[in-house]
């Protein structure tokens, strides 16, 4: 796990989240984050966008926070890994970090198959079953994949 200093961040942290949380403890500025599917389409999970300061856990292991005011005690944890939009709260049009101009860099530009991750060591065979199990037809085709071909993929990896 990255450790920015003294924050501890999910390994799977788009590296430009983790220099916005930064700058964002130093500013003090205040900020909404949505959280969402790190592939395309970028999905929203929906909810309400968490609305706060940033700031670290005080523990032997520091975390990000979310802070919602000035006389709170604490905060929720971030999950520093499913963050797709960080935008400055009140709105005034600014925004931090859109996945959708950053995507991540473990993702790829083209089509990412499971199959391809499995062979880079990226993910290994129960990860990519779970993964083609998810991922319905309709899913397949809004990540521009092949829905035929990677029930072909799941079946070759289940021999």
């Amino acid at each position: 796990m990255p450790v920015v200093n003294g924050t501890t961040y999910h390994e799977h942290t788009h590296p430009r989240v983790i220099q916005v949380l930064e700058d964002l403890m130093r500013s003090r500025d205040r900020v909404r984050i949505y959280y969402g599917d790190q592939f395309p389409p970028y999905r929203e999970w929906g909810g309400m966008p968490e609305r706060g300061r940033i700031s670290r856990s005080m523990g032997p292991e520091k975390i990000p926070l979310i802070i919602n005011n000035s006389r709170s005690m604490g905060g929720g944890g971030i999950l520093t890994n499913s963050i797709i939009r960080i935008e400055a709260s009140p709105n005034t049009g600014r925004v931090y970090f859109d996945i959708r101009q950053n995507p991540p860099p473990y993702w790829g530009i083209g089509p990412w198959s499971p199959r391809e991750a499995i062979e880079r060591g990226e993910m290994d065979f129960d990860e990519g079953a779970v993964w083609s199990d998810y991922v319905t037809e309709n899913g397949a085709e809004n990540l521009g994949l092949d829905y035929e071909a990677l029930q072909r993929l799941k079946q070759k990896l289940k021999k």
